[in-house]
C-alpha cells in the first residue's frame, strides 16, 4: 500500500508509453489527472508533448486533509445556488439560506433526517454539495432540498421513484473499488496531519461557527488517518518551467481556483485559460464554453501556447443574473 502513491502512478504511465513505443505524449487531465500530470512532468519532463490540466487541486496542500482550506469556495457556490433558488422561487436569498440552515441544524440535533426507509446523517447532508452550476444539477438540489426541508419538520417523506435508486447507492455497503483505489493513492502520497481522531473533532469544534456548512466534513477524519503504512516517498514538489496549458473556473469548489493559480505559478513556462463567473469542477468540454473549447482545441492541434493567460465568460451563468425561472 505505500507504494500506490501518484508518483507510481506516473511511473506506470510512463511504462505504457514506452510501450507505445511513443518518444512523448500529450495529456489531458481533469481533477486528480491534472495533479498527476503535473507530477509526471516533474519527473519525466523531456517525455512531455503537449499537458492541458483542467480543474487541477493545489500540488502543495493536495492530500488526505486538503480540504481543510475549500470552505470559502464551496460557500460561494452554495450561495450562487441560493440566489439561483430565490429567483426561481420567487422568494429571497435569506429565506432559502434559512431553510438550509434549518435542514442542518436539525440534523446535527437528532443525528439523522428520515427519508422513507432511508436516514440521512448530517455529513452526508454536507456532502451533497452541488459541484457544477448547471441548470439541471441546480433544479434537483433544489427538490432534494425540498425533501430535506420537510424531513427536518418532522413530515413523513417518501423520496418516489426518482429518489429512491440515489439513497439505496446512500446507504448501500457494497464497497466502491473506484474510491479505493484513490484512498490508496491519496494516503501513499502525503501522510495525514494526525493520526488521532481526537485532534480532528477539536479542529471541528474550533471551526464550526465560522464553518457551520462544510467544515465538518472538510475537516474531518479520512481513512488515511488510520492508514496502516506511511508512504515510500515525500510528497512531489510539482515545478519547473513545463509549457503545459492549465484550465479553472475561478467558482471551482472542489479544487478552489486559488489552489489553481498555486500550480499554474509552479509551472513557470504555463498559461491559464480562466472560465470567469463559473461555479463547476471541470471545465474543458464539460460548460460547452466556446472561448475556453477553443483555446484548447487549438492548443492541442497545433502545439502553441497562448501569448499570455485568457480569461473567457460563463456563456448563461446561473446565479443573481442567470436562468432561475421554474
Amino acid at each position: 500500500m505505500p507504494h500506490a502513491s501518484t508518483r507510481n502512478v506516473a511511473r506506470d504511465l510512463d511504462l505504457v508509453r514506452a510501450a507505445l513505443g511513443e518518444r512523448r505524449i500529450s495529456y489531458l487531465g481533469w481533477s486528480y489527472g491534472g495533479y498527476l500530470g503535473a507530477v509526471y512532468a516533474r519527473l519525466f519532463p523531456h517525455r512531455v508533448a503537449r499537458m492541458v490540466l483542467d480543474s487541477a487541486p493545489d500540488p502543495q496542500t493536495y492530500g488526505p486533509d486538503g480540504e481543510r482550506d475549500h470552505y470559502a469556495a464551496q460557500a460561494a457556490e452554495q450561495e450562487n445556488w441560493v440566489a439561483w433558488e430565490a429567483r426561481r422561487r420567487g422568494t429571497t436569498p435569506a429565506a432559502v439560506r434559512a431553510t438550509v440552515d434549518a435542514i442542518r441544524e436539525v440534523a446535527d440535533r437528532h443525528g439523522t433526517l428520515t427519508i422513507g426507509r432511508h436516514t440521512v446523517d448530517p455529513n452526508l447532508v454536507r456532502r451533497l454539495a452541488l459541484g457544477t452550476d448547471t441548470e439541471e444539477l441546480y433544479g434537483r438540489w433544489s427538490d432534494l432540498l425540498a425533501l430535506f426541508a420537510a424531513a427536518a419538520r418532522g413530515e413523513p417523506v417518501t423520496p418516489g421513484p426518482q429518489w429512491e435508486p440515489f439513497f439505496e447507492s446512500l446507504s448501500s455497503r457494497e464497497v466502491d473499488a473506484g474510491a479505493s483505489a484513490f484512498a490508496a493513492s491519496l494516503c501513499a502520497d502525503r501522510a495525514a496531519y494526525s493520526r488521532g481522531p481526537e485532534a480532528y473533532f477539536r479542529d471541528i469544534r474550533a471551526h464550526r461557527v465560522s464553518e457551520p456548512m462544510y467544515g465538518p466534513v472538510n475537516r474531518n477524519v479520512t481513512p488515511c488517518t488510520f492508514w496502516p503504512t506511511a508512504p515510500a516517498e515525500p510528497p512531489t514538489r510539482v515545478g519547473g518551467a513545463l509549457p503545459a496549458l492549465l484550465v479553472g473556473a475561478t467558482g471551482d469548489p472542489s479544487t478552489p481556483y486559488a489552489g489553481q493559480q498555486v500550480l499554474h505559478g509552479a509551472l513557470r513556462g504555463s498559461r491559464m485559460v480562466s472560465l470567469h463567473g463559473a461555479f463547476r469542477h471541470g471545465v474543458y468540454s464539460w460548460d460547452a464554453n466556446p472561448c475556453v473549447d477553443g483555446v484548447v482545441v487549438a492548443y492541442l492541434l497545433g502545439g502553441r501556447l497562448p501569448a499570455s493567460d485568457v480569461t473567457c465568460t460563463r456563456s448563461s451563468p446561473t446565479g443573481p443574473t442567470g436562468p432561475g425561472g421554474s
